[in-house]
Formats: C-alpha cells, sequence, structure tokens
C-alpha cells in the first residue's frame, strides 16, 4: 500500500466547496459590512502596501486572526478561498 493511495479522493474532498471555509482573510471579508469589505479590498489590491502593514492596521481595528502570510497568500490567489 502506498501512502498516495486514495489521493485523489483526498484531492477531491479538499476541494469540494462544502469543505473550503475559506482563509482568515475571506472569512474576515464576510463579516464586514459592504463599506469595510470594499475598504479592505482597495487596500489589499494597493501594491505599494505591505501585508505586513495591511495585517498591522487590520490589527489596530480589533481583528487579530489575520496574519501578513495569510494576507500574502490570499492577494496571490493562493489560499483556502482562492483570493
Amino acid at each position: 500500500m502506498s501512502k498516495y493511495d486514495g489521493f485523489a479522493n483526498d484531492a477531491e474532498y479538499h476541494s469540494n466547496s462544502q469543505y473550503k471555509r475559506g482563509c482568515s482573510v475571506g472569512r474576515l471579508l464576510e463579516t464586514l459590512n459592504e463599506d469595510d469589505r470594499e475598504a479592505v479590498r482597495e487596500a489589499m489590491a494597493r501594491v505599494e502596501l505591505t501585508n505586513a502593514g495591511i495585517a498591522v492596521a487590520l490589527k489596530a481595528r480589533g481583528v487579530t486572526t489575520v496574519t501578513a502570510g495569510t494576507i500574502g497568500r490570499h492577494r496571490r490567489a493562493a489560499c483556502s478561498c482562492g483570493g
């Protein structure tokens, strides 16, 4: 038995929309009102703003679940919600 037995089934399960909870950035965006969500999205679209800078600004507003690393993955669409 190989450690890759059932790999496709596992990948399919983890690709299922019911499995995907989204990254912490995606989950945060879902909780914000439309104006706040747009403000965060606009900031994340600005290439001159660093991931760390955005994380610090979020933390100053009480958001402690989003890290600079997660922001970077979300910006590159490499996170669990696909950006």
